[in-house]
């Protein structure tokens, strides 16, 4: 007479090492998938606030503050051509202070049609965020691109 006792052990010990596989599959899978996760929520605060960095700096830089703290506005709530000229003569590193942002890179350009009036900063291909206005200088249209980069 045959004796099955101890093959049908070695089957259920070998359906239980499959179920424990697929187990630890499926907790490694779901692993993986929260911590991809929460790299990508960790990128996209990093870009908020890079945004909100640039936004700030470009107000504190479209407000009517002396040039040395980076106001391009006068009194008359326009872009002034001095104002610039005085911006564009302070090196980049003292501006960058003045805008509080020494952990960024940045680059502003404020262009009509015809004449760049403003670009100083610096480029890199790390990731950047842009901030673009409208303004005036007089009653000549400009655009206000401001880009701000990860060292």
């Amino acid at each position: 007479m045959v004796n099955y006792v101890n093959q049908k052990g070695q089957m259920m010990s070998f359906d239980l090492m499959v179920a424990g596989f697929i187990f630890l599959l499926i907790i490694g899978a779901a692993f993986t998938t929260y911590q991809s996760q929460k790299t990508t929520m960790a990128d996209q605060l990093s870009i908020q606030e890079m945004h909100f960095s640039a936004i700030n700096s470009l107000n504190s830089m479209l407000s009517d503050q002396n040039c040395y703290n980076g106001g391009l506005i006068n009194e008359k709530n326009s872009l002034s051509q001095e104002k610039i000229s005085c911006v564009n003569s302070l090196d980049y590193n003292s501006l960058k202070s003045a805008l509080s942002i020494d952990e960024y890179e940045f680059t502003i350009r404020i262009a009509d049609l015809n004449r760049i009036y403003l670009q100083k900063g610096s480029t890199t291909t790390n990731r950047a965020v842009a901030v673009q206005r409208a303004g005036a200088i007089g009653s000549t249209p400009v655009k206000i691109n401001f880009i701000l980069y990860e060292k």
